[in-house]
């Protein structure tokens, strides 16, 4: 195989580790925000502030696990984005 194609199909395994990345993207972040945002609870965001820096989370568990789910998607999305970024550096002069 030469270069040429070699090069392609390292292009093309880093598309996919970054197509990943911003499904996680999509998957964890948007989905969740616009459930917030349909369950009407984004208007008490600053409570959930208030409370979380008070200890007081218990009554906002769907919201601090959606936080959660918020961060653990990010962390994964940046993993798979440095993934591809390591794929794109073996391509060849």
């Amino acid at each position: 195989m030469g270069k040429a194609a070699s090069n392609e199909r390292v292009k093309l395994r880093a598309t996919f580790f970054n197509n990943l990345a911003v499904g996680l993207i999509l998957a964890g972040i948007l989905i969740p925000y616009l459930g917030i945002l349909d369950s009407g609870k984004f208007d008490a965001a600053d409570a959930v502030v208030h409370d979380f820096l008070a200890g007081n989370i218990s009554n906002h568990g769907p919201v601090i696990l959606k936080l959660f789910t918020f961060s653990v998607v990010l962390f994964c999305a940046a993993i798979l984005r440095y993934a591809a970024v390591i794929e794109l550096r073996k391509i060849q002069d």
